[in-house]
């Protein structure tokens, strides 16, 4: 009996290329559909083992007449199939042709996709001569949307959901993508003008070099002290700016002074910060550092006057109490206070 005169023939399949003509003795078999187990806390769904059985022998079927598997992605094929019943168990004809297409995928074709014609038929016989026959047609190359490839200029399969897509393909290949990330491109330092080689992905680079990157990345500044010029990195410029330790502590000490000054009422004598009282010559810094020099000729407020000196002779501290420091007014104290009880009292008749 001639297989293909029983198959329904399409419009032109004459023109078609035979690839692979090829029959599986033994029930059709449909594609059933997947199963659900549970493995654990987990469900897995898995394929019935007599599909599996039926996919694995049309490959082998197939391989066994065409000796090699086909890897054109570009390429349209046929499919005519005629299915032998030797049963009158129920068979859907799309069914069993699923289970054909499903067990060429990767083998006769790289995805069923590219299978633009299918001709099936069910007949049904003796269970002796159950089979199916299968036939292959390559009938052209599929139309399919192509753009050049941004890296080496190739013509590559597209699709819309890829152009619609938020990053949408531009390379061929993972071979030309990762050629383009490593691929340099040239650039102007910032600094010294000269070109350099950059990684695409480095997208931020500035600078040719470590030093072009110190150098470029500062400024000249004016230290607001001493007024000295200084250079200084851009991101830590502020509205003072000082060029050395020793200038910074100055300032300190400056406001230091500044601050005391306003939130305290009396003035040192000696350093010309605060003090806590208007009678006190010295502030609490010089009295804890022990400083006892001469008084400042000048105050900051000219309405304050100089107090003397302490009236006894060869000591220099101010007078605070009749013209005498406090030491010497304590002494003059402690010798009015003894002698008034060495006074010499009457003796009774």
């Amino acid at each position: 009996m001639d297989s293909t005169a029983s198959i329904f023939v399409p419009q032109g399949v004459e023109q078609h290329k035979l690839l692979a003509e090829f029959t599986v003795h033994g029930e059709p078999v449909s594609k059933a559909r997947a199963r659900f187990t549970k493995q654990g806390s987990k469900t897995v769904a898995y394929t019935p083992e007599k599909t599996k059985v039926g996919e694995h022998a049309m490959a082998a079927a197939y391989l066994k007449v065409a000796k090699k598997f086909n890897k054109d992605p570009e390429a349209a094929y046929a499919m005519r199939a005629h299915f032998y019943n030797g049963t009158r168990q129920r068979r859907d004809v799309d069914n069993m042709v699923k289970l054909v297409l499903d067990g060429l995928n990767r083998v006769a074709w790289v995805d069923d996709n590219q299978v633009l014609e299918i001709a099936a038929r069910k007949s049904f016989v003796s269970k002796v001569e159950a089979r199916t026959v299968v036939q292959v047609y390559l009938i052209g190359d599929l139309e399919l949307p192509k753009k050049p490839c941004a890296e080496c200029g190739e013509l590559f399969r597209t699709y819309d959901s890829w152009e619609n897509s938020s990053s949408p393909k531009i390379h061929c290949s993972p071979v030309c993508t990762q050629a383009a990330m490593k691929r340099k491109l040239r650039r102007e330092c910032q600094h010294c003008g000269n070109e350099f080689e950059a990684p695409k992905s480095t997208s931020e680079a500035m600078y040719c070099s470590m030093e072009c990157s110190y150098e470029g990345r500062r400024t000249v500044a004016s230290c607001c002290m001493c007024d000295n010029e200084f250079t200084i990195q851009r991101c830590h410029v502020r509205k003072r700016n000082y060029c050395s330790d020793e200038c910074k502590r100055e300032q300190d000490r400056i406001v230091h002074k500044e601050r005391r000054s306003k939130h305290f009422p009396g003035t040192c004598l000696i350093c010309g910060g605060g003090t806590t009282r208007k009678e006190y010559t010295r502030c609490n810094p010089c009295k804890k550092q022990g400083v006892t020099g001469k008084p400042r000729e000048q105050v900051e407020n000219p309405g304050q006057k100089l107090r003397p000196k302490c009236a006894e002779s060869g000591c220099k501290n101010l007078s605070r109490t009749r013209g005498m420091c406090g030491k010497h007014y304590a002494q003059t104290r402690r010798a009015e206070a003894l002698a008034e009880v060495l006074v010499i009292q009457p003796v009774d008749a």
